[in-house]
């Protein structure tokens, strides 16, 4: 695409955007910008050296609300840590050159510029792999600030990075997006976060889309809305199973997906490999997930991917297919859709189904192919910290986040529904600490027995259940 090309797509979506922000629909920015100025914040002193040095960058007023109008960062640099692998590299969504090649250069390069003509700071990102940045924070880590990578961020700790918890942002610097934060806190402790400026990680995020051509031409479905079993909270995996034997008696596959989906499912159900509870006061327990629910889960998985018109097949081909209308549904990640409306391909959105209606909410795991943010101690004092994530999201929100959603309602979708489905699901994004961690390989050997037609769960708790609790308690306990 010729760089005039771009520019007048970016410009498009700006035009969006702003109508976005100033329309009703988007007034949550705005109520931000005003939670902000009346928001209380306790003044906390520092007793690290390195913050001896580092003024306050922000001032109460005298009833203490915190005001981010004279903010001043006094020529700060803020440096990024990014991952660099055999995959590439995870700076796309903090740093960019003016002219950078990327879709959203322009405006990560806009957002980055405002930070340091509006807050008087930079930004800069050093690559690093995951050997040298242990040995950089086993010296001391001073050249960096915060570590924004895919892999093992839930795993840092407390030893070289801040308790995001403890950080006081005067907003939501999520802006609703709690699903994962709630699931990777731990004993009240938090050290990897998403924000509004984690495009990578939503882009991430699995979810369950149809063709709707595909469903035009299966009359035993011309009068079922897939959103009104939504709203009837019918969205369930004995539903899905009706459906898809619908689409199978109309010549079409049902469901188009990778091994991956099996665990879409099996985490969409309400189930999970290692399972965290809170108690009242906050503190953490972890049991395995192989119970007698799970167990039931996973019949109805197994009856799904039983049936001859719902195929695992290899990466690629469920878009594919897709895109040949030859399937229903297919499960994939939220980026596909944009692979889909270049075709074009006329697509819907939807949850995971629930296992059962009494199941409390709608489930979405993520890929993890994208970053997560993390704050090193050895940088700057844990209120500038604070202060500088709470700008950079409200920042990210105005030039990223709602041109970034927009797309998705407009362009990558062409129905209201789909876009309110896809807010839901990133509200409600969630993770499991032994298919993250690979604890016992748990996931290897959940997946590998549904593919061989059979339910593992009894024979998982009773070899490898307390191995996942005892190694999510070492988790917890690191």
């Amino acid at each position: 695409m010729k760089q005039s090309q771009k520019s007048v797509i970016r410009l498009c979506v700006f035009a969006l955007v702003a109508v976005f922000l100033f329309s009703s629909c988007g007034r949550g920015v705005q109520n931000t910008t005003t939670q902000t100025a009346s928001t209380q914040r306790s003044s906390v002193t520092s007793s690290k050296t390195t913050a001896s040095t580092k003024k306050n960058t922000s001032a109460t007023t005298e009833s203490g609300k915190k005001d981010f109008e004279d903010v001043n960062f006094f020529g700060k640099t803020f440096t990024f840590a990014v991952h660099v692998g055999a995959d590439g590299k995870s700076d796309g969504e903090i740093y960019a050159e003016e002219d950078g090649a990327g879709f959203w250069d322009g405006y990560i390069y806009e957002r980055n510029q405002i930070m340091y003509e509006y807050y008087n700071c930079k930004i800069e990102t050093v690559e690093i792999s995951s050997l040298s940045l242990a040995a950089e924070l086993a010296s001391g880590g001073g050249k960096i600030d915060f570590v924004n990578a895919k892999y093992g961020a839930v795993a840092r700790n407390g030893e070289n990075f801040y308790n995001f918890h403890e950080m006081d942002f005067g907003i939501d610097i999520t802006f609703g997006n709690h699903g994962l934060m709630n699931s990777a806190t731990v004993d009240g402790k938090l050290y990897a976060i998403t924000s509004v400026f984690s495009l990578s990680y939503m882009d991430g995020i699995r979810i369950l889309y149809f063709n709707k051509a595909v469903k035009g031409n299966i009359g035993a479905l011309e009068n079922v809305d897939f959103y009104d079993l939504l709203d009837k909270n019918e969205w369930t995996l004995d539903k899905f199973c009706e459906l898809l034997k619908l689409a199978e008696n109309s010549g079409f596959y049902g469901l188009v997906s990778t091994e991956q989906g099996i665990r879409d499912l099996y985490f969409g159900a309400g189930q999970g490999y290692a399972v965290k509870t809170d108690d009242a006061n906050g503190n953490s327990r972890f049991s395995h997930g192989f119970t007698d629910i799970a167990s039931v889960a996973t019949d109805k998985i197994l009856k799904i991917y039983g049936a001859e018109h719902n195929v695992i097949v290899e990466k690629g081909v469920p878009e594919r297919i897709m895109k040949e209308n030859g399937a229903l549904f297919a499960l994939g990640s939220l980026s596909d859709l944009k692979e889909y409306a270049s075709v074009p391909v006329n697509c819907g959105v939807l949850p995971m189904p629930k296992l059962s209606a009494r199941q409390a909410n709608y489930v979405s795991t993520n890929d993890y192919s994208g970053a997560m943010l993390s704050a090193v101690k050895t940088g700057y004092d844990i209120n500038m910290v604070a202060d500088f994530l709470t700008l950079f999201s409200l920042r990210t929100a105005y030039y990223l986040y709602n041109g970034y959603m927009n797309l998705y309602r407009f362009t990558y979708t062409t129905d209201i529904e789909s876009s309110g489905v896809i807010e839901t699901i990133l509200k409600n994004d969630s993770f499991d600490f032994a298919y993250l961690h690979g604890f016992e390989n748990a996931d290897e050997l959940y997946v590998s027995a549904v593919l061989g037609g059979k339910n593992p769960v009894a024979e998982l708790r009773e070899s490898i259940g307390a191995g996942i609790e005892e190694a999510a308690m070492a988790y917890k306990n690191a």
